[in-house]
């Protein structure tokens, strides 16, 4: 039995098991969260109880009178939930949060992977490197443009190399450019990293990834550290693409399927295609069939944006917990 915690203004989700104190599940789970004695002395944890109900096991604490209790004031090393929370504490960092440098990355290799798809590895310059979680993405800056995102699609490894996907499209005037300055500059100015979609070990549910197109590229990453690190709880990867080309790594994860068998790959084309003969439609609709009921998942979605929020609408009306879903399309408002 667990208990959801959502911090204003941070907007951060996170889950406190029977019986924990509230500080003790952030600190556990990676979040900066401010106190200093744990006793319930020194007031650092003190916050504001918005929604829900907690317990205190003690009868008294010193930085809590009973006439702040009433008014909802809350000190979290102490306070245990007895509901769902939603809470008010200033200063709480995310176990995401890293330091953000810009730094010259050398291309150390390029290839097209299907006919719109470009893969990129990219070297660290040799005195520093970006810190990152698998899930997050860099900003790429160019001379002339505004920055861009692009997800990292490979799990941290000991050289600090970053491997990029890149989506040509005749239609966007930046990958044509982008892609030229690879080619003939041989370096990128990458920032980062940025992002919360990182891999979530609590509570231990069953992991769906949902991926539009390109939008593989930081599942691939998430799906490396789950497996490197041994989680063996059921993952599912749904891929939804327009016609089979665009399964532009499709043997990598049939390889995955095939070494792990906890793993299960589920691509869908959304519409029929000569010789297909696996799934068609929309690609969340795929994943309500096979699980009508999320109430014990996590979903990890990336990809259009409209995909992204057409899922989590329809999940939501088929249990899925809103905190358990993850997408850095969340961040941005709809446009």
């Amino acid at each position: 039995m667990h208990h959801t915690v959502h911090i204003k203004p941070s907007g951060y989700n996170f889950n406190v098991k029977a019986g924990e104190t509230v500080l003790d599940a952030a600190l556990r789970q990676g979040y900066q969260f401010p106190h200093d004695c744990m006793s319930g002395t020194c007031g650092a944890c003190h916050g504001y109880l918005l929604e829900g109900q907690v317990e205190y096991d003690e009868s008294f604490l010193p930085a809590l009178s009973e006439e702040e209790r009433e008014a909802g004031h809350a000190l979290f090393c102490s306070a245990k939930p007895v509901s769902d929370l939603v809470i008010y504490v200033d200063n709480v960092i995310g176990p995401e949060s890293l330091p953000v440098k810009k730094l010259i990355y050398t291309v150390k290799s390029f290839e097209q992977l299907s006919d719109s798809i470009y893969r990129v590895f990219l070297l660290p310059p040799a005195s520093d490197r970006l810190n990152y979680h698998a899930g997050q993405y860099v900003e790429i800056l160019q001379r002339d443009s505004s920055p861009r995102p692009f997800s990292i699609a490979n799990a941290p490894t000991e050289t600090g190399i970053i491997e990029l996907h890149i989506r040509y499209s005749p239609d966007n005037p930046y990958t044509a450019e982008l892609l030229n300055e690879i080619q003939t500059a041989g370096q990128l100015t990458l920032r980062g990293p940025y992002g919360s979609c990182i891999l979530r070990k609590e509570p231990s549910y069953p992991v769906i990834f949902i991926a539009g197109g390109a939008g593989f590229a930081p599942h691939k990453a998430l799906i490396e550290q789950a497996l490197a690190e041994g989680m063996e709880r059921p993952l599912y990867l749904y891929w939804g693409v327009r016609k089979p080309n665009d399964l532009y790594l499709n043997e990598v994860v049939q390889q995955w399927t095939r070494d792990f068998p906890h793993f299960h790959y589920i691509p869908v084309l959304s519409v029929a295609h000569p010789g297909w003969s696996g799934r068609t439609g929309l690609v969340h609709e795929a994943v309500l069939v096979d699980h009508p009921d999320l109430t014990h998942y996590h979903v990890y979605a990336s990809g259009p944006t409209e995909m992204v929020y057409a899922a989590l609408h329809a999940f939501k009306v088929h249990n899925l917990d809103r905190s358990l879903m993850y997408s850095d399309a969340f961040d941005y408002p709809m446009t």
